[in-house]
């Protein structure tokens, strides 16, 4: 095996310890009666999944004022800021002050 091919590997190696050790996505409960759960950040896009009051949901990531939440079944889906206000604000989760 040549030096460089030798040399990334010897990199992918020791980055995997720290994949390995991610955090976990933060958790929050629905408070809401439920939130839709759309294909992608927009409101214009189609519902493809509800979340239920009392679920535990993971957040995963936020654009603007959407968040892409995962349910415990494993369903992945967009929810707006304004659906999921009293779930976040609960959470310590500081909402949008204005647009973005």
């Amino acid at each position: 095996m040549s030096t460089p091919r030798r040399w990334i590997l010897a990199c992918c190696c020791a980055l995997l310890p720290l994949a390995a050790h991610a955090e976990p996505a933060p958790s929050i409960e629905i408070l809401a009666a439920f939130v839709e759960l759309h294909t992608s950040p927009d409101e214009r896009y189609p519902i493809h999944e509800i979340a239920e009051r009392g679920e535990q949901v993971r957040v995963l990531k936020r654009q603007t004022r959407w968040y892409k939440l995962r349910t415990p079944s494993g369903k992945q889906g967009w929810v707006s800021e304004t659906q999921l206000g009293p779930s976040l604000t609960a959470a310590g989760y500081a909402l949008s002050t204005s647009d973005q």
